[in-house]
């Protein structure tokens, strides 16, 4: 269940006494949902789709990236609230978690009704106009493609973060803040490799707070963590929602 002997008391000990506990979220949690997104680390998505997580490769063939794109909204659409989402949403409805920061772009915290989120890499189900500061939110997946912005002249992109762009200013800014004021930090599913967000547990560290990490793998931030519970989100947060819960 844990590595160098902590538990789930432990990890209960530190949220109740936190005054200010902030979740940062990767991967490894919306794997558990059934969502999996290209990235390098997975070569065969990433030889599959990899290019159009790319501004490059998305300009390249627009139309088959929306294509792509379409078919991911869809599906993350059609997704109904589930573990480890539905465990987390009672825990910050509870008190013991303030905020989510996370990588992920798959929209899922703000779907679900999680709002007080940090999306450092956007969100699949938003689209921003290639010229303009033009937003579109998606309820249902895109019926031209690729979808034109309201001017009739230019193409949505997916409001995300390509691989090779720079995250915004403004939501690194908010999340540096953020981890600035945290006692405690719950790292589920991150695997601390990618900047500049793997500088957000070293703050914590830095302020003396305490890291928690859940996560069944190692990685970088286990090596700094305070405890490391050695499961997945959905187990570890199910039984953390019986016991802080009632």
């Amino acid at each position: 269940m844990s590595l160098r002997g902590y538990s789930i008391e432990d990890v209960i000990e530190v949220l109740e006494k936190s005054g200010y506990t902030v979740a940062l979220v990767g991967a490894g949690f919306s794997s558990e949902a059934g969502i999996e997104i290209p990235s390098p680390s997975s070569p065969r998505l990433w030889s599959l789709y990899g290019k159009y997580h790319t501004l490059q490769g998305f300009l390249s063939n627009p139309r088959d990236a929306w294509k792509y794109y379409t078919r991911l909204i869809k599906e993350i659409l059609e997704i109904k609230l589930c573990p480890p989402y539905k465990e987390l949403k009672q825990l910050i409805r509870q008190g013991f978690i303030q905020s989510i920061i996370t990588t992920n772009i798959d929209g899922l915290f703000r779907k679900f009704g999680l709002n007080n989120v940090i999306e450092l890499h956007g969100s699949i189900l938003k689209a921003k106009c290639l010229e303009g500061e033009e937003i579109v939110y998606w309820n249902k997946p895109p019926e031209n493609i690729p979808p034109q912005c309201s001017d009739g002249e230019h193409i949505l992109r997916p409001a995300i973060v390509f691989y090779g762009e720079k995250i915004s200013y403004r939501q690194w800014i908010r999340a540096v803040v953020e981890t600035g004021m945290a006692e405690a930090l719950l790292v589920i599913g991150f695997s601390g490799k990618i900047a500049p967000s793997n500088m957000l547990p070293l703050i914590v560290k830095r302020n003396k707070g305490e890291i928690i990490v859940i996560d069944p793998s190692p990685s970088p931030v286990t090596q700094i963590a305070d405890i490391w519970i050695e499961s997945s989100a959905s187990h570890t947060l199910k039984q953390l929602v019986k016991k802080l819960c009632h």
